[in-house]
């Protein structure tokens, strides 16, 4: 915070209700409240003693950056469920693209956008356990169920995949460490796949870089998914639209 000369007030407070470690609840111009879970906290670092103390600081440090810099989209945490009449309808009428996840990944990237850009690296942990999650699941049914996006509902099996693989590999992105997890799909012959993952973080990342306050970034997130929206994601011709998407993420 000192780095940003922020001097919001900063709440530290538990709630054994949360899904998470930790996560960002509230903030606005004058207070920061962040949750934490003790038991979720026990169970995933102090209980395993495979993991060492110097891990598990560094851990707790990124992951209170990373908290923080959440803080940073916009004044407010009331903003990001404020929408405009021609949004809704937008999110509407979207038929593969569910906004508020995407919204949702868009966040997490920009998060730690600005912890590696502003703080330090991310951990080693959280690329040692998505290679271990990647060695253990079957990726080509997992490509499969992403080859077409169905059309009938927002939580099918496409968007599912498609939503877990942006959720896990965005850190290699941003590292540029892409090269760990491109043997996975290249194994299954899926390079496709793998690189329409690897688009949509390129223009997460040219998002950021690009505007500088939050209206204009959710624009430009609208413009990206309405984009994605209205291609007709079958395999015979990814190909165009993965070339349409590259010159998509160079506008």
């Amino acid at each position: 915070m000192t780095l940003f000369h922020d001097n919001r007030h900063f709440n530290f407070i538990e709630d054994s209700r949360d899904i998470f470690c930790f996560s960002l609840e509230d903030y606005n111009i004058s207070h920061i409240d962040i949750h934490f879970n003790r038991e979720r906290i026990k169970n995933e670092y102090l209980n395993d003693p495979r993991v060492k103390y110097e891990i598990i600081k560094e851990s707790f440090i990124y992951l209170a950056r990373h908290e923080y810099c959440h803080s940073l989209r916009c004044n407010s945490s009331s903003i990001l469920k404020n929408f405009t009449e021609d949004q809704l309808g937008k999110i509407r009428n979207s038929t593969k693209f569910n906004y508020y996840i995407m919204e949702n990944k868009f966040s997490e990237y920009y998060s730690d956008y600005y912890v590696y850009r502003h703080f330090s690296n991310i951990p080693e942990l959280y690329f040692q356990k998505v290679l271990n999650i990647l060695s253990m699941r079957n990726i080509d049914f997992d490509c499969m169920g992403m080859f077409p996006f169905r059309e009938d509902t927002f939580n099918t099996s496409s968007q599912v995949f498609l939503y877990h693989y942006l959720q896990n590999l965005y850190r290699f992105h941003l590292c540029n460490r892409w090269n760990l997890i491109l043997p996975f799909f290249q194994e299954v012959n899926r390079p496709n796949i793998i690189k329409l993952i690897y688009l949509i973080f390129e223009q997460f990342k040219n998002i950021i870089r690009r505007f500088s306050n939050f209206p204009e970034r959710r624009d430009a997130l609208f413009k990206l998914i309405d984009f994605l929206d209205k291609n007709d994601f079958k395999e015979l011709n990814l190909n165009d639209i993965l070339n349409s998407c590259e010159g998509f993420c160079q506008i």
